[in-house]
């Protein structure tokens, strides 16, 4: 019920009572009154010369009646005498003694003495009952009575004043605070924001503040006294009205319903309904009240949110898209390194490894973890070698070289290709390695098999075989024979049975033509499956035109070929990787980067103002952006840790100064939310030899996670560092909302978010802890996690105080 009927029922019941109460004492005062009448017809009052009433009072036993009323009674004259008292009224003024009492005017114990003349006058006219006044007490004190009074005359003539009188100064304490509340509903009845409005069982309209006159557009002296229904219920929706208002007549409220109403002009405007049922003093249903609240606004922006989350679902969706398709690219890379034959090795400005692959690795004779971290020159010392790279670092240019002898054992092609960060200075070099040994040798091979078959035409090392002009085998050398294991007889065979050869050399002698390398893979009686290559000649020889045919076993260089093949394909595997990274490096960071920061510019409002729509699509392009640079960087910077391409810069760092740093960094965040950030350092950790960023970005990431997942009311979350032997202890503590048990192992993993709506809510991508692992465990430390699921959690990492090499 709304609070304004609430406060009428109160002062209705509270009047009721007052009016019940007082009646039952006037009852009193009447049943008094009419025992005296008819002891009058009796006896006389007679006034004694001190001035009280004697005689037949006494005896007809008047006093003791008096003391049986549980209200003040007192018998005055007309001048002001009191000539008898009760007990109670001598209590109700403070008396202790009657006497004291009947010889204090009557007139006296009014607050204004004009009050005393005025009931005089109304009970010689009949007309004193309920009269109320101000009055004194004996010790000065003010209070509120009413007083009746009846006429009696005594024997003598005299006209005496039997009063009745009652305490009601509680009674007005308690008229004056319904008063006040009673203009101060009707206040808020007015001011509310919210359309205010009562009807009877009728359904017409009892009450209509001004919040519903600005909605609907009727005035309240309009509005009350017509049915409700016709002023802004819509034709099309009285139905199912009348459907609604069944429960608030059954007694029960109904609140939230959100529909339509009709203005004064016509006009449909959406609400928010409460409906209530009114009652009486007796608790029966005398009417509804309703509160309605325009929701047109909110609607309009409902609409404007959803759309708003259809768009971020979409940017979301082609986040994701694009994620995977890093992801995938990301792998595949990997999978390239790993796999490829040729040797990779990816180093600082300086020249120090930062990463190798397995191949790289097997070839130098050095297990991975050795290698990084160590100097190239150091290794391979080479001063002419340290210049070129030192051109290739300063020029940005690459260079490469083909068949440099390596340890005089074998021959590679190298590759030295620069990498730059954003400002387009190199920080980093790729270097591949191809051992092209083996295409050497067949090419050496291939040079002397081409001497070979020139010193064949005098000395016949090789399969020759010379046939006539019918194509009938004539003779063989001994290494035809000696390839083939044939003899004479089964020579025809052999090259009839070779596919398209007999049309070719048909065509020789007639046509002055010849067959130049004629390639044909055949499975042959004994030597099985072989690659030859076949040349054929005429001449002439004693006059008579022939044909030589030499042939070739070519089944080891195709072999060779195919693996020279294979080898360029994996270097051209290995130019797209490289390329795909100056991609994700530039051609991704760079224009997003210039998306952010014109974002930002429009924000500050540094070119002119926006209007809020315009400011809410600034904040929903400059979050989205960095979200996607965030997710972005974080899958490169996890790329390149896992490929082993990520460099540490170690340098000598105070703990707890970083830490103070990091602290400062969430401290506006942390008291927005109330949250209390405490700390506690170690007086023996000082200084360890770490990356200062990366060790910042460490502390970042858990300090975030614990900020996010704090709870709504605030929290506490200490960040503590203490020396354990040679290790820096660092650990992170809130009281938040806790992991559960069976997610803790899903913590580290890569875009691994453990429940989906604690994602919808706080956000992220899932990688943040990942890096974070991959960081510490790249200084050669490790991380863990303690939690407890509702009560917080601690996650504490341990890093080497002094890096070895």
């Amino acid at each position: 019920m709304f609070p304004l009927e609430l406060m009428s029922k109160y002062m209705q019941i509270m009047r009721k009572n007052l009016h019940k109460t007082y009646h039952n004492l006037n009852s009193k005062m009447n049943d008094y009154w009419q025992k005296m009448t008819k002891k009058e017809k009796k006896s006389k009052i007679n006034i004694g010369e001190g001035g009280q009433a004697e005689g037949q009072l006494q005896e007809s036993g008047e006093l003791k009646l008096m003391e049986s009323i549980p209200i003040g009674i007192s018998i005055t004259t007309l001048d002001g005498r009191t000539i008898e008292v009760n007990s109670t009224m001598l209590k109700i003024f403070g008396y202790d003694s009657k006497e004291s009492f009947l010889k204090t005017p009557a007139s006296t114990l009014y607050y204004d003495p004009e009050d005393s003349k005025r009931f005089v006058e109304l009970a010689k006219k009949g007309m004193g009952r309920d009269f109320e006044a101000r009055f004194k007490r004996n010790d000065g004190t003010i209070f509120w009575g009413s007083l009746s009074s009846i006429t009696q005359t005594n024997s003598t003539g005299d006209t005496l004043l039997i009063n009745a009188f009652l305490e009601i100064t509680e009674r007005k304490q308690i008229e004056e605070v319904l008063l006040e509340s009673e203009v101060k509903y009707h206040n808020i009845f007015d001011g509310a924001g919210d359309a205010i409005i009562t009807v009877d069982l009728d359904d017409k309209v009892t009450s209509w503040n001004q919040s519903a006159e600005r909605i609907f557009g009727w005035k309240a002296r309009e509005a009350i006294g017509k049915k409700f229904d016709e002023l802004i219920i819509p034709r099309d929706m009285q139905a199912a009205r009348k459907r609604m208002l069944r429960e608030p007549l059954a007694g029960k409220n109904i609140t939230g319903i959100e529909t339509v109403r009709q203005r004064k002009d016509g006009s449909r405007v959406d609400v928010s309904l409460t409906i209530s049922p009114i009652t009486n003093i007796d608790r029966k249903i005398i009417g509804l009240s309703g509160i309605l609240r325009d929701i047109t606004g909110s609607k309009h922006a409902e609409k404007e949110r959803l759309r708003l989350i259809d768009e971020i679902n979409k940017r979301q969706k082609q986040t994701q898209n694009l994620a995977m398709k890093l992801k995938e690219e990301r792998d595949n890379l990997q999978t390239i390194m790993e796999n490829t034959v040729t040797h990779l090795a990816y180093l600082d400005s300086n020249f120090n490894y930062i990463r190798v692959n397995s191949a790289y690795a097997d070839g130098s004779g050095h297990k991975k973890e050795e290698l990084t971290g160590k100097n190239y020159f150091k290794l391979n010392p080479n001063p002419e070698n340290q210049a070129i790279f030192e051109r290739v670092r300063d020029t940005g240019e690459a260079v490469k070289f083909k068949a440099q002898p390596w340890r005089g054992a074998t021959y590679w092609d190298w590759a030295l290709v620069p990498i730059k960060d954003a400002s387009g200075k190199v920080d980093r070099l790729v270097l591949s390695l191809t051992d092209m040994t083996d295409h050497i040798r067949a090419q050496q091979a291939t040079e002397n098999a081409r001497a070979y078959a020139e010193s064949i035409l005098d000395t016949a090392p090789v399969p020759l075989v010379i046939l006539d002009n019918h194509l009938k085998v004539k003779t063989a050398n001994h290494a035809f024979f000696k390839t083939f294991k044939v003899s004479i007889e089964n020579t025809d065979m052999l090259l009839y049975e070779l596919s398209g050869l007999r049309e070719l050399l048909k065509k020789i002698i007639p046509g002055k033509t010849e067959v130049n390398d004629f390639e044909v893979e055949h499975e042959f009686p004994i030597i099985g499956s072989r690659t030859m290559l076949l040349n054929a000649r005429s001449f002439y020889h004693e006059g008579t035109e022939m044909i030589l045919i030499a042939i070739e076993d070519i089944t080891e260089r195709k072999k060779l070929e195919k693996t020279m093949i294979e080898n360029e394909r994996l270097m051209y595997a290995n130019k797209a990787r490289d390329e795909f990274l100056t991609i994700m490096s530039h051609e991704l960071r760079t224009p997003l980067t210039s998306v952010i920061g014109y974002s930002i510019l429009l924000k500050e409002k540094n070119k002119g103002k926006l209007n809020e729509k315009q400011e809410f699509y600034v904040d929903g392009i400059l979050t989205n952006s960095k979200h996607l640079l965030d997710l972005i960087n974080n899958t490169l910077d996890l790329a390149k840790m896992e490929a082993g391409k990520l460099e540490l810069v170690i340098e000598s760092i105070p703990v707890p100064e970083v830490i103070n740093e990091s602290l400062s960094l969430m401290k506006e965040k942390a008291s927005a939310r109330n949250i209390l950030l405490k700390k506690e350092f170690d007086l023996h950790l000082g200084v360890i030899e770490a990356d200062r960023q990366k060790f910042k970005q460490i502390l970042f990431n858990l300090l975030s996670n614990a900020l996010k997942f704090c709870k709504e009311e605030g929290g506490i979350i200490t960040v503590s560092a203490k020396k354990e032997g040679d290790m820096a202890q660092i650990s992170v503590s809130d009281n938040g909302i806790g992991i559960k048990e069976e997610d803790i192992a899903k913590l580290f993993q890569k875009f691994e978010q453990l429940d989906s709506g604690i994602s919808r809510k706080y956000g992220g991508t899932g990688l943040g802890l990942a890096i974070t692992k991959q960081l510490v465990e790249l200084h050669g430390g490790k991380i863990t996690v303690k939690s407890r699921y509702g009560e917080g959690s601690t996650f504490t990492f341990s890093l080497p105080i002094a890096l070895k090499n």
